[in-house]
């Protein structure tokens, strides 16, 4: 027998080094649609600041209290959240996505492929271990983004059966983390938003419920702070 659970991906432009407005932006946004039925909300890849890189370290010090805050959401709307936050690690910095249930923190998972190109070797430490949690839902694999290029790391948590990597990866980009912000010029002034809902099944299969975006610019990512 499949059970059915309404999930939504949802991507916000994230103001930079924000971590007020970005909670503030979340909250309403959770509960909404928990107003919508949704049992399984997956945030963005590094949602609460972007990649603030040059203050990575202050902010990386408030995200106890973000996960506190999404701890007391999750419980009092009943939901699965997932997202990543700067996790400090002593004078480190790890890209870690958090998985909360109902009020417990279930599990996390610190990304292990860092992409280069951006500099995210070198402003965070990466993960050695996969997540595959359990939560009341079922059991949860998580990745972030980059993590996608590596279909071993999806083969695992699919139980090491040989699926193809691709299928999932328009889903698992919102779960994942790319659907972090839209991809915009530092110029745009138009905020843009997507959003996505799927009824996943017990069986694997998903089918699409609902999906919406406005403006999608291309350019270089208003998210990050150079180093």
């Amino acid at each position: 027998m499949s059970k059915q659970i309404k999930a939504a991906a949802v991507q916000f432009t994230i103001k930079v080094g924000d971590i007020d407005a970005n909670v503030e932006h979340v909250r309403e946004a959770l509960h909404r649609l928990h107003g919508e039925g949704v049992q399984l909300a997956v945030l963005p890849e590094m949602w609460s600041c972007g990649f603030a890189y040059r203050e990575l370290n202050e902010l990386a010090r408030r995200t106890p209290e973000v996960v506190e805050e999404m701890g007391r959401l999750s419980a009092e709307l009943g939901m699965v959240l997932v997202g990543s936050l700067p996790e400090p690690e002593g004078d480190k910095v790890c890209n870690t996505a958090y998985v909360l249930d109902q009020g417990k923190l279930v599990g996390k998972y610190r990304k292990i492929h860092l992409f280069s190109l951006m500099n995210e070797d070198r402003a965070f430490t990466g993960g050695e271990s996969w997540l595959l949690a359990d939560t009341s839902l079922g059991k949860i694999g998580v990745i972030i983004c980059y993590d996608l290029r590596f279909p071993e790391l999806t083969r695992r948590l699919g139980g090491g059966r040989g699926r193809d990597h691709r299928r999932p990866r328009r889903m698992a980009e919102a779960a994942a983390g790319t659907l972090a912000a839209a991809p915009s010029g530092e110029g745009n002034r138009k905020p843009a938003l997507y959003c996505c809902s799927q009824r996943l099944r017990g069986d694997g299969k998903a089918g699409l419920l609902r999906r919406q975006h406005d403006h999608r610019p291309q350019g270089r990512d208003p998210r990050r702070r150079w180093l």
